[in-house]
């Protein structure tokens, strides 16, 4: 440590080597116990060191007090997150139309696989029973409702 680098640092940390940085301390007071002149800096810092402390600042006011409370912003409100609701404003109506798209398409498509399943049903024709002994197909009931012949009821 430099006498430079003591005056410097009495004059930013004070008079009191206790306050000064720790890793500065040492240093300090072995140049200090082989350089009695440097006293003369502790001793000029000591007399600033005393007028700070000597200083008193008064307790603000009520007035002063309230002043600053009513100035102080009050936080707002978060507002209430929704989890359903967190795609709907980046969407819009668009998403909605996109939805209800997609729900009609799958309707649609349903109605048309029942057409189309019983249409191929109506072509089909009524349901025939296979007659083991005789090796053909006939129908199991005639148009009138009889069971047909072979046919055990």
């Amino acid at each position: 440590m430099t006498p430079e680098r003591f005056a410097d640092l009495a004059q930013a940390w004070g008079a009191r080597i206790a306050r000064w940085p720790a890793a500065e301390r040492d240093a300090a007071e072995q140049l200090l116990w082989r350089t009695p002149m440097l006293q003369a800096v502790l001793d000029r810092e000591a007399a600033l060191d005393h007028a700070l402390d000597a200083h008193l600042v008064p307790a603000p006011g009520a007035a002063l007090v309230a002043a600053v409370e009513a100035g102080v912003p009050r936080p707002a409100r978060a507002p209430v997150r929704r989890p359903w609701a967190g795609w709907w404003p980046s969407t819009g109506w668009f998403g909605a139309g996109a939805a209800g798209l997609g729900l009609a398409g799958a309707a649609a498509g349903a109605l048309a696989g029942a057409l189309l399943v019983s249409a191929a049903l109506d072509a089909a024709g009524p349901a025939r029973a296979v007659s083991a002994e005789a090796g053909w197909a006939r129908t199991a009931f005639d148009p009138a409702g009889a069971p047909a012949e072979g046919i055990d009821e």
